[in-house]
């Protein structure tokens, strides 16, 4: 584990929620010091913290240490569905809303 890396992706998540210092750490019950000292590297925190600061920052744990980016499943979903639909009429996404309902009704029967 870099400090510093891990650090950076900290500070970068907060910037873009666009929270500072000193309201991350009211949110995660340490001194704002503590999150300039994590920020920079020079600090490790404890798994409580990390624990507090990746609800905070909506991170995963792993992408804070590690900087491992996956999406969950329902997330990858989400983005392959909206792709589909994106430019598409009303029209076009209720009927292919219909198409998708009837298939997944048809998938279920043949399982029974």
């Amino acid at each position: 584990m870099n400090l510093i890396e891990i650090g950076s992706r900290i500070k970068a998540q907060r910037k873009n929620i666009g929270i500072s210092q000193e309201k991350l750490s009211e949110m995660i019950f340490v001194s704002p010091h503590y999150i300039y000292e994590i920020e920079r590297g020079s600090k490790a925190m404890s798994l409580e913290t990390l624990m507090n600061m990746s609800e905070a920052l909506s991170l995963s744990a792993d992408y804070i240490l590690f900087g491992n980016r996956s999406e969950s499943r329902s997330e990858a979903v989400e983005a392959r569905i909206a792709n589909v639909f994106e430019g598409c009429t009303d029209d076009e996404i209720h009927l292919m809303l219909s198409v998708a309902e009837s298939a997944k009704n048809a998938v279920r029967q043949r399982k029974e």
